[in-house]
């Protein structure tokens, strides 16, 4: 059971291998906004500062600071730019050469 204060009752109909499903439109929404969380969590685990040894708060503070940041930081560049070809790490290397000689 799912309940939301922002949808309607809408119905939607999704086209499903050989056959129509029909969806509420807010879990529609739901699973197109998860995959973009899910997929910006992908993107910071691939070059963690993070180490098994520190406190967890101190590792909720990093990955907000450092992951979440940059991986947003790397999707605003991307659509300013139109550079798409960009990776994560080369763009945390980026910023640190950037801040180390300026």
């Amino acid at each position: 059971m799912l309940l939301t204060t922002k949808h309607s009752d809408q119905v939607i109909e999704i086209q499903k291998r050989d056959r129509i499903i029909k969806k509420p439109l807010f879990v529609e929404d739901y699973i197109t906004g998860k995959s973009y969380i899910d997929r910006s969590d992908q993107m910071s685990s691939y070059s963690t500062p993070l180490k098994k040894t520190i406190k967890w708060y101190k590792k909720v503070a990093h990955d907000i600071l450092l992951s979440t940041s940059s991986v947003n930081a790397l999707s605003l560049f991307k659509s300013v730019t139109k550079n798409k070809s960009i990776t994560i790490t080369t763009f945390k290397e980026e910023i640190v050469k950037q801040l180390l000689y300026v």
